[in-house]
């Protein structure tokens, strides 16, 4: 069995480029696919929207979302867009600890995270 594996880009962290590469540094996994879809360094929702859009055209069997600030309306957006088409989502995103509502909201949620304290912007 393959697994097919989606990375979502959104905006700017320096993790952001790792994703793909923790998973299958050397392109020589057998057992599963990636793809990547990105806004590129901008988080406007018709770039969020071009993202969701081809990552569900995908079809992958889960999704990781990687963004600075997850709790903002666009990164919140496209995870939950991606878990209403049925594709689950792990958040990885940088630490704004500014917003404590919003953050326990995903920590409480469905979606699995990981927040990177140190991550800077521009790595």
């Amino acid at each position: 069995m393959v697994v097919k594996v989606g990375i979502a880009k959104l905006g700017n962290i320096a993790s952001g480029v790792m994703a793909e590469l923790l998973l299958d540094e050397r392109a020589d996994r057998e057992d599963m696919q990636t793809f990547m879809a990105t806004s590129g360094t901008k988080l406007q929702p018709e770039d969020i929207d071009r993202v969701v859009t081809n990552m569900k055209a995908w079809g992958p069997d889960f999704c990781i979302v990687v963004s600075p600030n997850g709790v903002l309306p666009g990164p919140k957006g496209a995870r939950e867009a991606l878990a209403a088409a049925g594709i689950p989502c792990v958040v990885i995103t940088d630490d704004i600890t500014t917003k404590k509502e919003e953050w326990e909201a995903l920590k409480a949620s469905e979606f699995g995270y990981i927040i990177m304290k140190g991550d800077s912007m521009i790595g």
